[in-house]
């Protein structure tokens, strides 16, 4: 490889390091400019989003002083959709890196409102841009000069760079798809956590509540709950598919131990455009394990005796906490013998005087 070759992979590897992985809009922006600069050099870097209806622009410029020249703002906002490569981009979608010189002339360029107002002020006769696919706006990334026009190697590194730059863009815009659909099903569903679910049935995104729940489950065999989540999750799709339960909105739902007591999980099926999803909530009956430490249990104790006041069996609470039925048995003997009882009856009895009392 070419010196000069070395230095363009060099050049479109830091710019793509520059923008991937930012966690929202205005830091993905901030990025874009900044890899605009890693690709080719220019005077004024630029990050724009010009609506096709309404005003609501979004303009985001290296130097920053750049946007605070005159009016050159609003002149912008006035007449960017002048721009040859918007105007193009709006007439054929395509989304290919451009300059002004493969659309325009420069006699042409400077007859233009947008030159008057805000290229000439800016010093600014040469500009390469990109797009990004948006349907109601054109979104740009540019790079713009006042003496020499970009050369056909430049061209060819911003193409180049242009499909690893999209696609950040598009894992960003389904980040905030995902962000937006859990903070719908959380206003419906109150305080509970929320899991969306891909097609394979793993998790695409959860918020906060979810993630606290999930860190907390009580399992000594990570891969068992895995296993026994997948076969849950299938047969909750299969019954939201039936033609037969299709009126039923949710499943019967699915209780999971936590330090913190138990968590039901109810599978909802998905509908206008959000996915299948998983609502945790803690169960209503349920006594806090963490509490219940207070009666000088211990955790395993605590969390025996928390499931056993929901009615549990002791298979059942074997079956949540994945260990054996003698291993539950011991743990309920020794629940007795700490509380001074000898039924559930009386043990729920005591958490309740006890606990109460204190």
């Amino acid at each position: 490889m070419s010196t000069q070759g070395s230095r363009d992979e060099e050049r479109l590897r830091r710019a793509v390091a520059e923008i991937r992985g930012h966690g929202d809009a205005a830091s993905f922006r901030a990025g874009a400019v900044v890899a605009a600069r890693r690709l080719v050099d220019g005077e004024i870097a630029s990050y724009n989003e010009i609506p096709l209806a309404g005003d609501d622009h979004v303009v985001v410029a290296d130097p920053a002083e750049t946007l605070v020249h005159g009016d050159v703002v609003e002149m912008f906002e006035l007449y960017a959709r002048q721009n040859p490569m918007v105007a193009h981009y709006e007439r054929t979608r395509d989304t290919s890196a451009l300059r002004f010189s493969d659309l325009i002339s420069q006699r042409e360029l400077h007859r233009l409102d947008l030159y008057a107002h805000v290229y000439r002020p800016l010093q600014i006769e040469h500009q390469i841009a990109m797009a990004f696919p948006a349907e109601d706006r054109v979104i740009g990334l540019t790079m713009s000069r006042s003496a020499v026009d970009f050369t056909s190697d430049e061209l060819d590194l911003f193409e180049r760079a242009r499909p690893l730059l999209v696609a950040a863009y598009r894992d960003l815009v389904a980040r905030e798809q995902l962000r937006a659909m859990v903070a719908h099903l959380e206003s419906l569903y109150g305080d509970a956590g929320v899991i969306l679910l891909a097609r394979d049935g793993s998790p695409s995104a959860l918020s906060p509540g979810a993630a606290r729940w999930l860190a907390r489950l009580a399992t000594g065999d990570g891969h068992g709950l895995q296993v026994r989540l997948r076969g849950w999750i299938a047969e909750a799709r299969r019954r939201a598919n039936s033609d037969l339960l299709r009126a039923a909105p949710e499943s019967p739902g699915l209780r999971l131990a936590t330090d913190a007591g138990v968590v039901t999980m109810r599978f909802v099926a998905g509908a206008n455009g959000i996915p299948d999803a998983l609502v945790l909530r803690a169960s209503q009956s349920a006594t806090n394990a963490d509490a219940l430490r207070r009666l000088g249990l211990t955790r395993r104790q605590a969390q025996v005796l928390s499931l056993l006041s929901q009615g549990l069996t002791n298979q059942q609470i074997a079956a949540e906490l994945y260990l054996s039925p003698h291993t539950i048995d011991g743990h309920v003997e020794q629940v007795y013998r700490r509380l001074g009882v000898s039924s559930r009856a009386a043990a729920v009895r005591a958490v309740a005087d006890r606990l109460g009392a204190g």
